[in-house]
């Protein structure tokens, strides 16, 4: 079994949605160097209706 850190983000602004796209682009990395996998579970954002250039795919 693999040991998970949920991760929870506070805004998708540039800060925001570039931790998010550098968790994704590195989670192999992350993974095979801490021997855990990150995913983002969940992200508080003003307004849910705007665009994003991130995925929100099975965020909350």
């Amino acid at each position: 079994m693999r040991n998970v850190v949920h991760v929870g983000v506070l805004g998708l602004g540039t800060v925001g949605s570039g931790v998010v796209h550098i968790l994704e682009d590195h989670k192999e990395k992350i993974s095979l160097d801490t021997g855990y996998e990150v995913k983002v579970k969940a992200v508080a954002v003003r307004d849910v209706e705007k665009e994003r250039d991130v995925s929100m795919d099975g965020i909350k």
